[in-house]
């Protein structure tokens, strides 16, 4: 939870130190940032499919694996029809630079939370 929230802090550094004028995204997105937020997210699927992989057998956790890889193909699919469509795409430009923060901040709030640790 810590990974989301830092980016988050860094965004909102880098969204306050922007000129007005400046329209692009803080610099909290990108592979590594992407990557930060995936593992610190990932505690969850390690705990469902770590027992499948463990006592499923080859069958079972070959099932468990092509199942998580279509589901996440068509999700990734459905975000890539939503990001190309020119509505959603001058939406995001106009308020994904103030949601990116908001978003890592919540994300990293939410982790922690569902850990215990708040």
């Amino acid at each position: 939870g810590l990974i989301p929230i830092a980016l988050g802090i860094r965004a909102l550094i880098a969204l306050a130190r922007r000129t007005p004028a400046d329209r692009s995204v803080p610099p909290a997105s990108g592979f590594f940032s992407s990557l930060g937020v995936t593992l610190s997210l990932s505690g969850d699927n390690v705990a469902v499919y770590l027992p499948i992989l463990a006592t499923g057998g080859l069958v079972g956790g070959t099932v468990a694996v092509v199942t998580w890889l279509v589901a996440d193909l068509v999700l990734i699919a459905a975000a890539l029809s939503m990001a190309s469509h020119p509505k959603a795409r001058s939406g995001a430009a106009r308020i994904g630079p103030l949601l990116l923060p908001i978003i890592y901040l919540l994300v990293g709030l939410v982790v922690l939370y569902r850990a215990g640790t708040l």
